[in-house]
């Protein structure tokens, strides 16, 4: 039987790993194993080692930026269907993994414990196991949803996004107003302005004005 190890792995490992796996595929375990085995020292780790590996830490579709709260709330959807079934869960979640999906479950729970706990005397705050916990409907309620509550700034941004949406719906949709085009009144002729004769007198050489 293989014994397994849980010291880190190297980055030569790691290197060997994705080369494997990129010529190999994601079936070959026993293979890979054997192959790795063969051109790293001290090798003990198992078939299924490299497989966890693999699918936790060096595969390039991993999603490792933060959880959102919409995501949070589709893992606690998933668990209530199918509980501990993380790799089931990971096919609602893209670029998550089982491991990651199993690893923020506990953290969010844990969380929710501490926060439950803080003000309260050790006779009522919670001291049992988190599976035996989450088999009773009053802690699976009070535990599994999302530790991180929406800033207040934030929250009053969607309650009137939603009042003014609620309003559009009321008033209806616009009606396209044609624009009143503005027509220039006609003017009256105006009287006619004298304007003044230019006639040279040549005698003088200058320029004269009369008006009649």
């Amino acid at each position: 039987m293989v014994k397994k190890v849980s010291q880190p792995w190297t980055k030569n490992e790691d290197s060997l790993l994705k080369s494997l796996v990129s010529t190999f595929g994601l079936k070959k375990w026993k293979l890979v194993n054997k192959i790795m085995g063969k051109h790293c020292k001290n090798w003990v780790r198992s078939p299924k080692q490299c497989r966890d590996r693999w699918i936790n830490n060096l595969d390039p579709d991993i999603t490792k930026i933060t959880w959102s709260n919409q995501e949070e709330l589709l893992l606690f959807e998933k668990h209530r269907i199918y509980g501990s079934k993380w790799s089931t869960i990971s096919r609602y979640l893209d670029g998550r993994s089982g491991n990651s999906i199993k690893n923020h479950f506990y953290s969010i729970i844990r969380k929710n414990i501490r926060k439950y706990n803080k003000k309260r005397i050790y006779g009522d705050k919670i001291t049992e196991d988190i599976p035996e916990l989450l088999k009773k409907p009053k802690f699976y309620n009070l535990l599994v949803r999302p530790s991180k509550a929406k800033p207040k700034r934030a929250k009053k941004e969607a309650e009137a996004k939603t009042v003014e949406k609620q309003k559009r719906i009321r008033r209806g949709p616009k009606k396209n107003k044609k624009k009143d085009i503005k027509t220039i009144p006609e003017q009256e002729p105006q009287e006619m302005i004298n304007l003044p004769n230019i006639f040279y007198d040549n005698s003088a050489a200058e320029v004269c004005l009369s008006f009649k």
